[in-house]
């Protein structure tokens, strides 16, 4: 396998390489944070109570592209090759006041609208939850920013290190206010408190930076043409991502909605895997592409898909294997049935990984318009196939429904981005890594009744290795490449 190893922007590469190493940390520690959460929330909430808490977690997740205007993404398109640090400061705080203050007014009409609609529906028990919810997504935009702010500036470190104190620190204080009062709101306000801190916390540090001054100019025209039509483009797919939770309530009830939760949360990992990379690769792409690098753009996205596929086919065979044994180490009992849904959605978050580098393309190319067709597409094919599928099949329709339009996005963004530049596909990795990881999965199946699930975690992980190794899948040049980044310069 070769990784990102030419002899040109060579060391913008290893930075790549670091960047992504670093970055790895957090998603590792948010992914953790999600799987800690497991035995916080399942111990302490029933199905119920816990459908509630996941509608309203994945409710907020819907509404931000709408309240932020997705202006703290701008920063990752505007604030990338600015060297000037009058320019960097009026792009930042400019952006930085129309996300406040969009977020504030659109969050009171959203507010107000859901007020009205909802107060005597079966989502009546979540209009009560409205004050913290509101004030909820305000913060979380606010963070958001801080954080757009080190992706778009290559501050990986103080990224990482943000990220990972938001996961732990809410995994803390939503621990300590459900074993205290096994209260959702006290949990959400908890919630806020943290978002609250780090909001400001990131802001000092971008204050000592670039300085404080009144930006010269908002210029929200500027950046509201850029955001404004990315944001249905994230609607959609956050759409997509959470309307199977409020259709399995609708049809279900709230306790459904607690089982799926759970089967989508160990199989979110898949994107867990290569999320650091993508952290990295959007605003690596808008420099390349402002620089009419193309053939850079290729290399790496080649790369990237070669990566993706060697790390995350075999951790998809683990999972498989022994869904059981990881859902009973993080969960009681009586959610067992969950298990029935994990391969399945673990796959469609694998196909979800691969498309992603197309995706980043063609933002970076300022293709908003394809990607709003991708995810038109995809969330009213995701939409349909639950409200026919649901109430035939039950949660297994609304994994269905996943895995399809998953599939659909991978191959509609690979495919579009293949038009803006030809991509070479890694077909010879694809195929060693699937020999390995089925040879992996036998000699698995053949001692999983003697070893207990740490050891056969330590057993896949070295029979993939020296698999890969003597298949050249991973040689010297990788562990060397490997070896570099953890240098400094």
């Amino acid at each position: 396998m070769r990784l990102i190893l030419g002899s040109t922007l060579k060391t913008a590469k290893h930075q790549f390489g670091r960047d992504v190493l670093l970055s790895s940390f957090a998603t590792g520690a948010r992914w953790l944070r999600y799987f800690l959460a497991l035995p916080v929330l399942t111990h302490n909430l029933d199905q119920v109570q816990l459908g509630l808490w996941e509608q309203v977690i994945v409710g907020i997740n819907i509404v931000i592209p709408w309240v932020s205007l997705q202006l703290p993404g701008a920063l990752v398109r505007f604030l990338p090759g600015l060297t000037d640090t009058k320019e960097q400061r009026d792009t930042a705080y400019a952006l930085l006041f129309l996300t406040l203050a969009y977020s504030i007014l659109l969050t009171l009409i959203f507010s107000l609208i859901f007020r009205a609609i909802f107060s005597e529906s079966h989502w009546s028990t979540l209009v009560a939850l409205l004050p913290s919810i509101s004030f909820l997504v305000i913060m979380t935009t606010c963070v958001d920013y801080v954080r757009s702010y080190f992706r778009a500036r290559r501050q990986m470190v103080l990224h990482s290190t943000h990220a990972t104190l938001q996961y732990f620190g809410e995994l803390v204080v939503i621990a300590y206010a459900l074993w205290d009062t096994g209260n959702i709101e006290v949990a959400l306000w908890a919630l806020l408190s943290i978002r609250t801190f780090l909001f400001f916390v990131g802001l000092i540090f971008i204050i000592r930076q670039l300085g404080w001054a009144k930006p010269s100019s908002l210029s929200a025209r500027v950046y509201l043409k850029f955001s404004v039509p990315l944001i249905p483009t994230a609607a959609l797919y956050r759409l997509f991502d959470a309307s199977d939770r409020f259709l399995i309530a609708h049809f279900m009830g709230h306790a459904a909605v607690g089982t799926y939760y759970v089967s989508y949360t160990v199989a979110s990992v898949f994107a867990t895997l290569s999320s650091p990379i993508y952290l990295v690769l959007l605003p690596a792409l808008a420099e390349f592409w402002k620089g009419e690098k193309k053939e850079e753009i290729k290399d790496y996205i080649s790369d990237i898909l070669r990566y993706t596929t060697t790390l995350t086919v075999p951790i998809l065979v683990f999972v498989s294997l022994f869904t059981n044994e990881l859902l009973l180490i993080a969960t009681s009992d009586s959610y067992a049935e969950s298990a029935h849904y994990v391969p399945a959605l673990a796959l469609g978050f694998f196909a979800f990984s691969l498309g992603v580098p197309g995706d980043h393309l063609l933002m970076a190319a300022g293709k908003t318009r394809w990607l709003l067709t991708i995810n038109g597409a995809m969330t009213l094919v995701n939409i349909s196939l639950n409200m026919l599928l649901i109430p035939s099949v039950g949660l297994f329709g609304a994994v269905s429904a996943t895995v399809i339009g998953h599939f659909v996005y991978a191959l509609a963004t690979l495919s579009l981005a293949h038009r803006i530049i030809p991509l070479h596909i890694p077909w010879r990795s694809f195929l060693l890594v699937l020999i390995n990881s089925l040879i992996m999965g036998f000699i698995l199946h053949l001692t999983r009744s003697h070893l207990s699930i740490m050891l056969l975690g330590l057993l896949a992980a070295c029979s993939y290795g020296i698999l890969s190794t003597i298949s050249g899948l991973i040689g010297k040049r990788e562990w060397n490449y490997f070896l570099r980044m953890l240098k400094t310069d």
